[in-house]
């Protein structure tokens, strides 16, 4: 409930409805936790990936740290090439990884 409120929910209500009905469906379980939610709603500040209290998918933890680290050493160098060189990756890596997180929304 936490994430849910914090979220800024810039679609308004239909954005909530889809995402409740997504959770829903999708979920195994018979209670709705952090980590059935999609990994935007838990971009908040107050979201802790390692709190104990928030256990996410290992998937999902790893894309939340490649995506902050992606957008960080894109805003401080300006370019692909310095930026995927201060992360340690290839060019050609960084610009994969950044166009499918674009692509997915969640960048």
């Amino acid at each position: 409930m936490n994430q849910l409120h914090e979220y800024d929910w810039p679609g308004n209500v239909r954005e909530l409805k889809n995402i409740v009905e997504r959770v829903f469906v999708m979920s195994n379980q018979s209670e709705i936790e952090v980590g059935d939610l999609p990994l935007g709603i838990c971009e908040n500040k107050n979201f802790n990936i390692l709190d104990p209290n928030n256990i996410i998918p290992l998937k999902d933890a790893v894309a939340k740290i490649e995506i902050e680290l992606i957008k960080q050493a894109f805003e401080k160098y300006n370019n692909v090439r310095d930026a995927s060189r201060a992360l340690g990756i290839d060019a050609s890596t960084f610009v994969r990884k950044r166009k499918k997180y674009i692509k997915s929304e969640l960048f």
